[in-house]
Formats: structure tokens, C-alpha cells, sequence
């Protein structure tokens, strides 16, 4: 009975607080992005863009982000931002959370004048939150119904001005151009990049990423192994192979050690590696392979080879690169219509929620040719 009159209490001095808006001005935008990894990276070079804007240009910027690309964030955009807030998006499904409560609070208190949220599949939890965090005007961008099927009109209703956004060009990094550009009035011409140099007298090195988010979208540790065989025997020179990872992926790499031939010159690095330390091996490497992860955004924004073993999943908009953004990035399917260019805009709709199509019908001899073109 207790615990029932508490949670009703609650519930009622929290409802009491969605509805405040201190009423003056702080002059300071609260940047929302509550995704992943790869995400951040299509987008963060735009940030750059945003500030320098007439618009916003003048604007004091918080980042509310997901912790887990802190250090990303902190480490290469801290002169972006005044502050940064970090959370995991699921604290904010927790209908009675105090880490959800304090939050509020936290984001009350600083006042924000603007709320921008430029994610495109937009997530009904968090809209319906950020819509309590008292922001004087929230924006965001049209979107899709990706992530929101059923709510996809209400999300939308959760904020004051919503940046129509072309599906044109499927492909995210432009899509988040349109979106800068739709809410500054401003063209830009913005690159994918780090700015971080590459060091001298590296040893020949590929990068293998085994992982993914999802079993669908892992290619099999078989494969991989049977593809550094092939690399082994059949291009003549002697690579260095890293394996990247979580720490709960680092059995991938034992298995990709234990089915190769040539296991003195893998090197299994998974859950050893902070982001930062990821992102230099990454920016020494000669050539990156991987299943469809952060890791190949990471690559093209660094400038070095990658392919991506994908089984289509959200074909044209995180795969494959566009020639006009990276020559160097290619993508392999198990279904060659999906590089029938005459077929991109049905297999983009075909797609644009998941793909049933098997990554393993994918051969590494097929991949091996990537390998040979992009270390020629």
C-alpha cells in the first residue's frame, strides 16, 4: 500500500514538472543525439556547420548524447560544446525512474532555448521526454517510420517546428546536410572527416570487425578465417591482421585464430581498445573489413579503404557509400541486384526496415577481389 501511495505521489509531482518553462532566456541550444556510434559520426562534422551559421552561430551548445560514444565526443567536438550530458536512452523508458526525474530537472534548469533533435527514425520514448525537458522551441526533423510504425504522427506532435527533409538522397550523411541546411537557410559545403594524422614506419596492417548489433548482420568467423587465408596466400605481402571488438565479441577473434592456418600474424584486440585507440588503428591501417558497424563510418571519415560485408540491411541510407562521398568504401552483398543501380530507389524502400537476405551466402573468394582492388 505503501509503495502504491508513493508512486501515485510521484507520478503526480511529475506531471507537476513536465509542464514548467522558466520563462526567460538563456541563449543556449540542447543538441539531442540519442543513437549509436555511426550515427554521431555522419552528423558531427555538421555540428561544425551549425555554429558557424548566421542562425545559431551564436548560440552556447550542450550535447545530449549517448554514453557510448563519449569519448569520441569529448576527445575530437569539446569546442563545440559548453557542457555534455550522457545517458543511456533507455533510462528514459522508466515510467517512475529518478534518473529520469533528475534529468528533467537537470535539462529544466539550464533553460535551453532550442532543442534540436536531427534524428531521422525518431523513437517514441524519447520525444515524448524530450517534449518535458522545457526547451522554449524543440525541433526536429521529419523523419521516418523506421524506429516508430504506429507513432510515428504523435512523435512528431511532440515538437514546435519540423524540418521536412527529402528522401532523395537516401544516404544519411546527406541527409544531415539537408537538415542543416533546411534549418539554417544557409548552403554549406561540408566534409566526412577526423582531422587526425597518420604515423610514419606502420607495419602493413587489416583490420577485421567480426561484430555487429544484431547475429543477421555477422558475417560467419569461418568466413573471416578463410578470407585471411586467401589474403595470406594470395597477395604478395605480409599484413599484420587486428582484430577489433567489444569485450563481448572477444571470443569472435578466438574463433577467427582457431579456424585460420595463419594464426602468427592475427593479432586479437577485441575489448582491449578504448574508442579513440580504435579510431587510430583505424587511421594507420591499410585496409579495413567489416560487417556493417560504426567502424566502416569511422574509416571513410579517416580516408582509409573499407569494406563492408552487408546483407543489406537499410540499404541507401548507411550503405553503400556514394562515389560522390568515398571511392574507397565498398560494399558487398549476397544479392548482386543490389548493385543494380537502376534498382536503387525500390531496394532503398525494399530495405529501409531490415533484410531477410543471408550475409553468409556471401563467398570470401567474392571479397578477396574487394581486397585485391583496394590494396593494388
Amino acid at each position: 500500500m505503501f509503495k502504491k501511495g508513493a508512486k501515485y505521489i510521484l507520478d503526480i509531482l511529475v506531471r507537476g514538472i513536465e509542464g514548467i518553462t522558466l520563462p526567460f532566456n538563456s541563449n543556449k541550444i540542447l543538441i539531442v543525439r540519442l543513437d549509436a556510434i555511426g550515427d554521431y559520426i555522419l552528423f558531427r562534422n555538421f555540428l561544425y556547420t551549425l555554429k558557424s551559421s548566421k542562425k545559431y552561430g551564436k548560440y552556447k551548445y550542450t550535447l545530449l548524447g549517448n554514453i557510448i560514444y563519449k569519448e569520441l565526443a569529448e576527445t575530437f567536438d569539446a569546442e563545440l560544446f559548453e557542457s555534455f550530458i550522457w545517458i543511456k536512452p533507455n533510462t528514459l523508458v522508466e515510467k517512475f525512474g529518478y534518473g529520469k526525474i533528475r534529468l528533467m530537472l537537470q535539462l529544466k534548469l539550464k533553460r535551453f532555448d532550442v532543442l534540436i533533435n536531427p534524428v531521422h527514425s525518431k523513437i517514441i520514448f524519447i520525444d515524448k521526454f524530450l517534449a518535458t525537458c522545457g526547451a522554449k522551441k524543440k525541433i526536429a526533423s521529419s523523419g521516418d517510420e523506421v524506429n516508430s510504425r504506429h507513432n510515428f504522427e504523435l512523435s512528431n506532435s511532440y515538437y514546435d517546428e519540423i524540418i521536412a527533409v527529402s528522401g532523395i538522397e537516401h544516404f544519411e550523411f546527406f541527409r544531415n546536410k539537408l537538415f542543416i541546411e533546411n534549418i539554417t537557410g544557409e548552403k554549406f559545403e561540408t566534409e566526412l572527416k577526423f582531422n587526425r594524422k597518420k604515423k610514419d614506419g606502420i607495419c602493413k596492417i587489416i583490420v577485421i570487425v567480426p561484430g555487429a548489433g544484431s547475429e543477421f548482420r555477422r558475417w560467419s568467423t569461418l568466413n573471416f578465417s578463410i578470407l585471411i587465408d586467401l589474403i595470406t596466400t594470395e597477395i604478395n605481402a605480409e599484413y599484420v591482421i587486428q582484430i577489433l571488438g567489444s569485450a563481448e565479441e572477444t571470443s569472435l577473434g578466438e574463433e577467427i585464430i582457431l579456424k585460420s592456418k595463419y594464426k602468427k600474424n592475427i593479432q586479437n584486440l577485441a575489448g582491449t581498445t578504448t574508442l579513440v585507440e580504435v579510431i587510430d588503428i583505424i587511421n594507420n591501417a591499410n585496409l579495413v573489413i567489416s560487417n556493417e558497424t560504426s567502424t566502416v563510418h569511422i574509416a571513410a571519415a579517416l580516408n582509409t579503404n573499407a569494406i563492408c560485408i552487408s546483407n543489406g540491411n537499410h540499404f541507401g541510407r548507411f550503405n553503400p557509400y556514394p562515389a560522390s562521398l568515398r571511392q574507397n568504401i565498398l560494399t558487398v552483398y549476397p544479392n548482386t541486384s543490389l548493385t543494380n543501380k537502376e534498382m536503387v530507389n525500390q531496394n532503398a524502400e525494399l530495405y529501409k526496415f531490415s533484410s531477410d537476405l543471408n550475409i553468409n551466402d556471401i563467398h570470401p573468394e567474392k571479397v578477396l577481389k574487394l581486397v585485391v582492388n583496394l590494396l593494388d
